[in-house]
């Protein structure tokens, strides 16, 4: 069907350039050789010519126009000279975060009596510790014993802060003319851990004033209690 109406096109494009190079003929002749021809069959012979021109004008530009819209057509096995869309425009490159230097962690500044009962409440008071203070000094301790009671402070608390670093605590006690009395009381569900623990150091350090170490462990306390001598052991 559609070879049928190419053929019938090229047979009726043949007929009207045929017609068209008559009426050219006639309006020629007409002009070199005036009366040669009736003036009806001239007027309808330029009348043809004039739309056959406006015709083929139309139909050239539409052509030209179609084959400047449409992409060239490549051969079978003969890549395209353009480039794919996918490759021609090169991928962006990702935006990574800016590195930041890492700060290192501030520590709070030990207190200026870190070497005693009531500087090592306080510094551990300033790292995260929530501690009640309700230790009593009733007579002036030395500067030695001091600093026992601090180190017997701080040990106990690096191993609660090893389970628990959100325990609450209480320090009691008190300091007397003849001892010396620390108690630190945890409320934490790790107690009986805490209970498991022996505490070696704590009373390696307190046996070597002359003192003693007791602990208490419940379901969810546990409690350590030191006492030494305020006077013996004491280093000349």
């Amino acid at each position: 069907m559609n070879k049928q109406k190419a053929t019938a096109r090229e047979q009726l494009l043949v007929f009207a350039l045929i017609i068209a190079f008559l009426s050219l003929n006639i309006v020629l002749g007409s002009f070199f050789s005036p009366g040669s021809w009736s003036p009806s069959v001239v007027t309808a012979a330029a009348s043809y010519l004039i739309v056959f021109i406006v015709v083929a004008t139309f139909a050239g530009i539409r052509f030209l126009y179609r084959d400047w819209k449409t992409p060239p057509r490549h051969a079978a096995g003969r890549p395209s000279p353009e480039v794919p869309a996918h490759l021609a425009t090169p991928p962006a490159t990702p935006t990574l975060p800016r590195a930041t230097t890492a700060m290192p962690p501030t520590h709070p500044q030990p207190p200026s009596d870190f070497a005693s009962i009531d500087g090592a409440i306080t510094y551990a008071q300033q790292s995260g510790f929530t501690i009640i203070n309700l230790f009593n000094e009733y007579a002036p301790l030395s500067v030695y014993r001091d600093a026992i009671g601090a180190e017997i402070l701080y040990l106990a608390f690096s191993h609660i802060a090893e389970l628990d670093k959100n325990a609450s605590l209480t320090v009691t006690g008190s300091a007397t003319e003849e001892a010396l009395t620390l108690t630190i009381s945890a409320l934490t569900d790790r107690a009986p851990v805490l209970g498991a623990r022996h505490m070696g150091e704590i009373r390696a350090l307190a046996t070597s004033v002359g003192g003693s170490v007791d602990t208490d462990t419940q379901a969810a306390s546990w409690t350590l209690t030191a006492r030494l001598p305020t006077t013996a052991g004491a280093p000349s």
